[in-house]
Parts: structure tokens; C-alpha cells; sequence
């Protein structure tokens, strides 16, 4: 977990360093972390989720899938709410 944290401060300062100081995008990277460490957790692996430089398809295609996933459930359960 250790090294994952360590990744998020690098990306972040990576982010920082190129717009002068200004972090854009913070929850994407939150989120990044967070699906990483539960990877990490889950498989015993890392997946690849900060490395923004070379984020493979396969990888980008989870991304896309979990949020999806997330979005759709978050709007299920505030209509569910809503009667």
C-alpha cells in the first residue's frame, strides 16, 4: 500500500510540475488509487491504474466499466429513495 501511496504523491507532483502548480483532475487520481489498492488487495497485483503514461487498454476498459457500474448504481439507489 506503501508504494501505491508513493506512485499518487509522484503522479501528483508530476501533475503539480506541468501546470505550474495547479493539480487537475485530483478525484480521477483519487479514484485511480483507490481501484489500485483494491486490486492490489483482491488479485496480489498491481494493475497499472496510476501509471498514466502507459495505461494499457485492457486497463482502461476496467476503469470505464467499474464507473459505469458505480454511476448506475448511484442513480438506482437515489430513484429508490426518490418513492
Amino acid at each position: 500500500m506503501n508504494l501505491i501511496a508513493d506512485d499518487l504523491v509522484s503522479v501528483l507532483n508530476k501533475c503539480a510540475n506541468n501546470n505550474d502548480g495547479i493539480l487537475e483532475g485530483l478525484p480521477n487520481y483519487i479514484y485511480q488509487t483507490g481501484l489500485e489498492m483494491m486490486c492490489n488487495v483482491a488479485l496480489e497485483r498491481r494493475m497499472g491504474f496510476l501509471d498514466s503514461d502507459n495505461i494499457s487498454e485492457e486497463v482502461e476498459k476496467i476503469m470505464v466499466a467499474l464507473r459505469g457500474y458505480q454511476v448506475a448504481y448511484f442513480l438506482f439507489e437515489f430513484k429508490a429513495i426518490q418513492f
